[in-house]
């Protein structure tokens, strides 16, 4: 399974930097509070992706894997990447990327930009 995440998470970069995001950082981790998957920038701007894969969507879609508690883990995270690099809080994005594998064995790639992060 830790494969096809790795995996996952290689065709979200490819499909970032096809789109003109430059990659800053990945697997960015605050102590045992959260991760951040990928920290880009575009435009000037930083963004915090979430990535999220599923095999399926029997049970249910990747983006609805995020939990309150999940989102304010990633927030206590982005708050200290953001204080550690000197970055004001007001002007980063969050966006969540998710891949759900289909039946030809290939990734569906869906971008949420600009999601809501507060909790």
């Amino acid at each position: 399974m830790k494969k096809l995440w790795d995996q996952a998470e290689l065709m979200a970069i490819e499909y970032l930097k096809k789109n003109n995001y430059h990659i800053l950082e990945t697997n960015f981790k605050y102590g045992r509070i959260g991760e951040i998957d990928i920290i880009g920038k575009k435009d000037e701007k930083v963004i915090f992706f979430e990535v999220k894969y599923r095999r399926n969507d029997t049970f249910w879609f990747p983006e609805e894997s995020i939990t309150k508690t999940k989102k304010q883990k990633i927030y206590y995270t982005i708050e200290f990447y953001c204080f550690e690099n000197s970055i004001n809080m007001e002007e980063i994005e969050f966006h969540i990327i998710t891949l759900l594998w289909d039946l030809q064995k290939d990734f569906l790639i869906k971008h949420y930009k600009n999601v809501d992060i507060w909790f």
